[in-house]
């Protein structure tokens, strides 16, 4: 998974993350999640950048997850 993807996995709760315990979470720099971070919004995610409260998205992101929705497919269970 690319850190790219990390991050909006991290974020996707709406609430704000600090730079750095986004970088630590993620293993790069302040600056790698910076511009990680700035690439969102070309994806069309409304990131939310606020001075000592760190980043967040401002809409809520309910993610699918490929093994949940097999799981919850399967005939078995």
């Amino acid at each position: 998974m690319s850190i790219r993807d990390r991050l909006i996995l991290l974020l996707a709760d709406g609430q704000f993350h600090s730079g750095a315990g986004l970088a630590r979470a993620l293993g790069v720099s302040r600056s790698a999640v910076w511009k990680q971070a700035h690439q969102l919004c070309g994806l069309g995610l409304d990131l939310e950048v606020a001075r000592r409260q760190g980043y967040r998205l401002k809409t809520r992101l309910d993610l699918l997850d490929r093994q949940a929705i097999a799981r919850a497919l399967d005939p078995a269970s």
